[in-house]
């Protein structure tokens, strides 16, 4: 009996590995991908939902792009009453793949609307460097442990793995009064920053925060010890 319950919930397991796979798949296709286009408002480039509005030669635009347009943004006619009930019934299924570069979530619009503001692929505009002229990372402990824990930011072009940059400090105490203090935490002038921006001038780092416990093949960093790497794939 007990062989049983595990083959069939094996059998159960494979199944949905292999939707997974199927899904994926279908995911990648420039079918779906067409269909992700059709679905995407061409006067504001974002995804439609609905009330998904026509134009009298069939062109569709979003509600909002709706509700400020007195004519048709792609032929310059006038809208029609009706609404495209075909466009409207795809929107409140399609899995639409997040907005943020690098993020492989699909899902519904709704779910959609509530990943995007907390995706970790997301842009973040630093307020930082407004007023120091630079760009600044620091990692604060609400207790007074700080001591135990490292935070290290990984700066990386994506189409470049060899040119990449590993900056590593210690994490700080809420309560320190140093805890902006340029030497105490990881910076870089904004003007060095431009040699690590994308194509589309965005930055792309990932922040990692360990035990210092844990790092056995590597000294505790120290309050004034950056680590920084070129050429990465030459030191593994």
């Amino acid at each position: 009996m007990s062989q049983n319950l595990v083959t069939q919930s094996q059998l159960t397991l494979d199944s949905e590995s292999r939707k997974s796979v199927v899904l994926n798949s279908l995911l990648e296709t420039d079918h779906y991908e067409s269909i992700i286009k059709d679905l995407t408002c061409k006067r504001c480039s974002k995804y439609m939902k609905p009330p998904i509005h026509l134009c009298v030669d069939g062109h569709s635009i979003c509600g909002p792009c709706y509700d400020k347009s007195y004519q048709c943004h792609v032929c310059k006619k006038e809208f029609s009453p009706i609404r495209s009930a075909v466009l409207e019934s795809l929107a409140n299924k399609v899995l639409f793949p997040c907005t943020n570069a690098g993020c492989p979530k699909h899902a519904t619009l709704p779910l959609l609307e509530k990943h995007t503001p907390h995706c970790q692929f997301r842009i973040i505009n630093c307020f930082m460097a407004r007023v120091y002229g630079r760009m600044m990372w620091t990692v604060l402990v609400n207790d007074d442990n700080a001591e135990k824990f490292y935070f290290e930011i990984d700066i990386f072009l994506p189409n470049l793995p060899s040119k990449r940059i590993v900056y590593r400090r210690p994490c700080k105490c809420e309560k320190d009064a140093d805890f902006l203090e340029h030497t105490q935490n990881v910076y870089i002038p904004v003007e060095n920053v431009f040699s690590m921006l994308d194509d589309s001038e965005a930055l792309n780092f990932i922040v990692r925060i360990g035990e210092v416990e844990n790092l056995p093949l590597l000294d505790t960093p120290t309050d004034s010890e950056s680590r920084i790497l070129l050429n990465h794939e030459d030191h593994k």
